[in-house]
């Protein structure tokens, strides 16, 4: 079973235009899998209109799939953190035949802290023998990613429930919104970037919001997480 998938959607296969081959984990997200792997869903009310369902993550087989990864992480940790490596690190390779450098989103569809030793410190494990490797992810539980290693970045994911805004914008970090009809030139203060032309988050200017157009079941919704234009 393989853990990362291969510019397999439309967004990041544009991010070979930008110098990167890029390579997802996708996990089953929330509870699906019986394991929570999205520690604030809850509060931030954006289980529904997930993007788990958007693209080919509406085929259960590839849901399937990513239960099965998710069950692996969970139920033989040491197995799954050895393989994740051996595959990064192939990436590494690949890349560099095609002229390109690595990138690697370990939350596709789940809020893990990869960077911490319950889940393997990868992106510091992989510093040390591909140090052109670049990590990226969105996360709504942005206390978890307040101090990174720098080959890692990390952008805060918006959504209007009032529990979840409890905890805090971040304002040293990039914030992410999910608009549902044209983008705004800006959102709460911050200027807007179209966040669909890649997802090479590490390349936004600093202070801005990364606009995403609903996708999948958000189109429509009246979720929290879905801001309507």
């Amino acid at each position: 079973m393989k853990l990362l998938s291969i510019e397999t959607d439309a967004k990041t296969s544009k991010n070979s235009k930008y110098g990167y081959l890029t390579g997802i984990l996708y996990l089953a997200p929330y509870t699906v899998s019986g394991t929570n792997v999205c520690p604030m869903a809850e509060k931030a009310q954006c289980f529904k209109p997930c993007l788990y369902s958007a693209g080919h993550g509406a085929m259960n087989s590839v849901q399937q799939a990513r239960i099965n990864r998710t069950n692996f992480l969970y139920n033989d940790r040491q197995g799954f953190i050895s393989q994740l490596l051996s595959e990064i690190r192939a990436l590494d390779r690949k890349a560099f035949r095609l002229g390109l450098k690595a990138a690697v989103r370990l939350n596709g569809t789940s809020d893990v802290p990869w960077h911490t030793k319950p889940f393997g410190s990868i992106p510091q494990q992989i510093q040390h023998v591909c140090p052109d490797v670049m990590f990226y992810d969105y996360t709504k539980t942005h206390k978890a990613f307040s101090k990174l290693p720098s080959n890692y970045y990390v952008l805060w994911s918006y959504s209007s429930a009032p529990e979840y805004l409890a905890h805090g914008q971040p304002n040293d970090m990039n914030w992410s919104v999910v608009f549902d009809g044209a983008l705004p030139k800006n959102f709460m203060g911050r200027k807007v970037i179209d966040g669909d032309k890649h997802d090479l988050r590490f390349l936004d200017p600093h202070a801005v919001v990364v606009g995403l157009k609903a996708k999948g079941k958000a189109k429509g919704s009246s979720s929290p997480l879905v801001v309507t234009t």
